[in-house]
């Protein structure tokens, strides 16, 4: 959304020796990674769904574009990528699911995600700004629900890091 302002910063931390990193959902032109890709040293890149009507029902947009860009970065990103996978119950943590997004994922040659529990921490910032809180019908996934994501991950020989639990 702020290219410019993205590129010159990251630029001016890379050139000072400042470790940098993004986190995105993808959803921006591909030009807009090449600008920045030479001053990345991590990108934290998320993916919802496999399945483009499930995550245009969910998010508005299809996913076309942010899987080729998950493609195009794994391929042309030198630097750590590390999909992140908000694990929503009833939405995004059937099996099916998860071993397609494991797949997908596999076929990119990357091996590392994180799933992130969903929480609802952001409720009150859509009540300040009058916006509808839509997430309210999907319950916190349980330790159980987490650690069956992370052994289908795992089982495709994935490094599966569940919320904080990172070496990063």
């Amino acid at each position: 959304m702020q290219i410019e302002f993205t590129f010159t910063l990251l630029k001016k931390c890379y050139d000072a020796c400042i470790h940098t990193a993004i986190e995105t959902c993808g959803q921006v032109p591909w030009n807009h990674f090449v600008a920045v890709l030479p001053y990345l040293d991590w990108i934290f890149f998320d993916l919802k769904h496999i399945n483009p009507d499930l995550h245009k029902s969910a998010t508005g947009s299809d996913n076309q574009r942010i899987l080729n860009n998950a493609k195009q970065l794994a391929h042309n990103f030198q630097g750590r990528l590390i999909y992140r996978i908000p694990l929503i119950p009833g939405f995004n943590n059937q099996p099916t699911h998860l071993h397609d997004m494991a797949e997908f994922i596999k076929s990119t040659g990357r091996h590392e995600i994180n799933i992130l529990p969903l929480h609802h921490w952001g409720r009150e910032k859509y009540a300040k700004l009058q916006y509808p809180y839509l997430a309210d019908q999907y319950a916190i996934p349980t330790e159980k629900q987490l650690k069956e994501a992370q052994s289908i991950f795992n089982s495709y020989q994935l490094k599966c890091y569940i919320g904080s639990d990172t070496p990063f």
